[in-house]
């Protein structure tokens, strides 16, 4: 016999978590989606990366072009399927936003890290990086990979029920993305060079992670907001 109390936050985002786990598990749409443009644009980068030489900051930024077009091209899933699949009605009923935000959150960062283990790889040794910082290079993908979701998450909730769904994702989401994607360029490049100096280095880290916690942050005012007009 249960006291009727309802679940916490954090069960109900687990139990989200868990489900559109369980969903991906079975159709493997966006996981499939997001590799296969990341191959095809690896491929392409390779071309031309064989083709001329190119510099670190060229390199740099090449990388994080890949893997934003890569984040905006699957991870607005999450909420997609709910409209097509007619769930948000029923999913607002047995979570609160915060639940449905913090679960979506979670599959989008589950997602982009297991795409960012695939793709860095592989582009690293296409375009012949050299990494002479590669701690920091670690800590660059994955406090940018970080910010990359949880924007990716808030957009894609906000544009969930529009027409031209697909447009709107990237227009939306570009000029938020903008100045990360620029530090996060800048803070790759310091980590193919030998003389970079570790504050510099640090710094970059620090404020990447400062963006996600403040996306992060804003989102989880909002999102009730949001959850409501969806």
């Amino acid at each position: 016999m249960t006291d009727g109390r309802r679940p916490s936050v954090a069960s109900q985002a687990l139990a989200v978590f868990a489900k559109d786990l369980t969903a991906e598990w079975r159709t493997r749409t966006t996981i499939t989606a997001v590799l296969l443009f990341s191959v095809t644009s690896l491929a392409v980068v390779g071309f031309a990366a064989g083709a001329a030489a190119m510099s670190a900051e060229v390199k740099a930024a090449m990388l994080w072009i890949v893997l934003f077009f890569a984040a905006f091209s699957g991870l607005a899933n999450v909420w997609l399927h709910e409209e097509e699949r007619g769930t948000t009605l029923l999913l607002r009923l047995h979570a609160c936003p915060e639940a449905v935000y913090l679960g979506k959150l979670l599959v989008n960062l589950l997602t982009l890290a297991a795409v960012t283990s695939v793709v860095a790889p592989i582009y690293v040794a296409m375009a012949d990086v050299r990494i002479a910082s590669p701690g920091w290079f670690v800590s660059v993908l994955g406090a940018a990979g970080f910010s990359l979701a949880a924007a990716a998450t808030v957009v894609g909730a906000m544009i969930a029920r529009a027409n031209a769904r697909s447009a709107l994702y990237g227009a939306v989401g570009f000029p938020v993305l903008l100045p990360l994607l620029m530090v996060a360029a800048h803070g790759t490049a310091l980590c193919l060079d030998p003389a970079a100096p570790v504050t510099a280095l640090h710094g970059t880290v620090a404020g990447i992670t400062a963006f996600g916690v403040g996306v992060v942050a804003a989102s989880w005012l909002v999102f009730p907001y949001i959850w409501e007009d969806m």
